[in-house]
């Protein structure tokens, strides 16, 4: 079974926080989740999508065994021109890079490797065209 797990982008503190609990309201929305802040060494409540944004694990790694999250930056090891960023499209209902799957990607002999994120490092998607 895929383990499920979450992130958070604190646009307040500008770092990227491991969620501990999510705070689901009516009809599924997410209002604000509890992370573990380890420079504060305490927890911390962060308010969606006003102070954060939120990102699920894919359940895959990368050819280092590094977690590929949403909002995370790939590219292959090969060829260096393939970068682009991970999302979930929900028509589909699955993660995505570029017109495949993340699954399909890797299944196609993809050496996929994080190099960052959307977040701390947006200079890359740049790079990378």
């Amino acid at each position: 079974m895929r383990e499920i797990k979450f992130r958070v982008w604190d646009s307040i503190k500008n770092i990227m926080l491991p969620v501990i609990e999510v705070s689901w309201e009516p009809l599924q929305v997410v209002r604000w989740v509890i992370c573990w802040d380890k420079d504060e060494g305490d927890c911390c409540t962060v308010q969606l999508p006003k102070e954060g944004d939120l990102m699920q694990f894919t359940g895959l790694h990368d050819k280092n065994g590094k977690e590929i999250w949403e909002g995370d930056i790939i590219q292959d090891k090969k060829d260096k021109r393939f970068r682009g960023k991970i999302w979930y499209d929900d028509k589909k209902a699955m993660f995505c890079y570029e017109e495949l799957s993340l699954a399909e990607a890797i299944n196609a002999g993809l050496l996929i490797k994080v190099i960052g994120n959307i977040y701390e490092n947006p200079e890359l998607l740049k790079e990378g065209k």
